[in-house]
């Protein structure tokens, strides 16, 4: 297990979580989410001026902006990126089955 100090969640997973919240298609509420991360010590790294031109220039043919960014804050920070998204295999990173 990870220790919360360790761990980053990024302020677009709140983003695309309060997108998929709103069309009925997430729970909890993302506030929630956030909420309870901090309660539990996570951080969230600021969105940088370098990810998102990094997110950009992204040849894969997978297409969800979220994961772009995602994987280029990981990248750019040194992040080890832990994703449940099967597709984001494609871009090198570590994918995570919950079961």
């Amino acid at each position: 297990m990870l220790a919360a100090e360790g761990v980053r969640l990024s302020e677009d997973s709140i983003r695309e979580s309060g997108l998929k919240w709103r069309k009925g298609e997430a729970n909890p509420q993302p506030r929630r989410i956030l909420d309870q991360a901090l309660r539990d010590g996570f951080r969230t790294p600021a969105l940088d001026l370098e990810s998102i031109p990094l997110s950009a220039e992204l040849r894969h043919e997978h297409g969800d902006p979220f994961d772009h960014l995602l994987y280029a804050q990981a990248k750019h920070h040194g992040y080890r990126l832990m994703t449940m998204a099967r597709a984001l295999s494609s871009f090198g990173t570590s994918v995570v089955n919950p079961q």
